[in-house]
């Protein structure tokens, strides 16, 4: 929990948004085509002027304090923004992600039952470099990369690159993995595969069977490593898919509760974020006791035909 205090008390590096960009380049009200327009022949205009008294590496600089998402999308601003992205991407800071996207892009996925782990080998060092910019969508970068792939396959070779460039378990490699699981579930909430990867990455890593051997100490690090999501509905679905997996799906259900979601989160600073992930716990819970409902009512029904059956005058 100290430990947990101390990450949120520290200091956080504010992404810059493309609309800010626009606002600092004077491009912010301009429309296609105004920034080629001026006002006499051979006169720039007052846009390109502006960008002009900026030399590109600031541009480059800035767009390497935006995401990923936002540097591909000043390609189409200007051309001053135009020259910072296609550098920020092939040669800056966002190289080494466009880089191995490419290589596990070009991986033979249509091919059934390709040599895994032969191609992973070759993308590690690739893979580390990209993993060590920060960016917390690079496994949805890939996937969303990656049009045609067997599931499996992907969780496969996306949990071995994690375990290459997250090698041992700590606080903070549960916090980065947790933070861009999130990212695989916003391509389709629920779905089994942030859980699938995650156990993929966790299930031959040093030290595994001590770290699981309490569930009440591993339980609240993990709601710890959620803390860093940006969004409490995605880390609510990243947890309870990772809870069921680790645990099995009866055994879950004693940590797949409102009430265990509000403890688990009760020293969070967000507020928001601990409603949206206690929401997620909340649904799950009342979910659990309909099935269970539902199974009941299926046995209570077995129990009166199998009476009927072996005495049919007492009905």
């Amino acid at each position: 929990q100290k430990k947990a205090a101390l990450r949120r008390n520290q200091p956080q590096a504010h992404m810059l948004s493309i609309a800010q960009l626009k606002i600092i380049s004077g491009c912010a009200n301009i429309t296609p085509g105004a920034a080629r327009a001026s006002s006499s022949p051979g006169v720039p205009s007052p846009v390109v002027s502006q960008e002009r008294s900026l030399p590109t590496e600031l541009w480059v600089h800035a767009l390497e304090y935006a995401s990923l998402d936002e540097t591909l999308a000043a390609f189409d601003v200007s051309k001053a923004f135009r020259s910072a992205s296609r550098f920020a991407l092939n040669k800056g800071r966002w190289a080494p992600v466009v880089k191995v996207v490419l290589a596990i892009k070009s991986f033979p996925w249509r091919q059934y039952g390709f040599a895994k782990q032969k191609h992973v080998d070759q993308v590690q060092a690739e893979f580390y470099a990209a993993w060590h910019v920060r960016e917390p969508r690079l496994l949805e970068q890939i996937m969303n990369a990656v049009h045609t792939y067997g599931s499996a396959d992907m969780e496969y070779v996306l949990g071995e690159l994690l375990r290459a460039a997250e090698p041992a378990i700590s606080d903070d490699a549960l916090g980065r993995v947790v933070a861009t699981l999130e990212h695989v579930d916003a391509r389709h909430p629920g779905d089994t595969a942030p859980s699938f990867i995650f156990e993929k990455w966790l299930k031959f890593l040093p030290g595994v069977s001590q770290f699981l051997a309490s569930k009440d100490d591993w339980v609240p690090r993990l709601f710890d490593a959620a803390e860093r999501c940006i969004d409490g509905y995605h880390a609510g679905n990243v947890l309870c898919g990772v809870l069921v997996n680790i645990l099995g799906y009866d055994d879950a259900a004693e940590f797949e509760t409102e009430t265990a979601a509000r403890r688990m989160t009760a020293g969070w600073s967000d507020e928001h974020k601990r409603d949206e992930l206690v929401a997620v716990f909340r649904r799950v819970q009342r979910d659990r006791y309909y099935e269970r409902a539902d199974e009941l009512n299926e046995e209570l029904a077995a129990i009166e035909r199998e009476a009927w059956i072996s005495d049919p005058t007492g009905w």
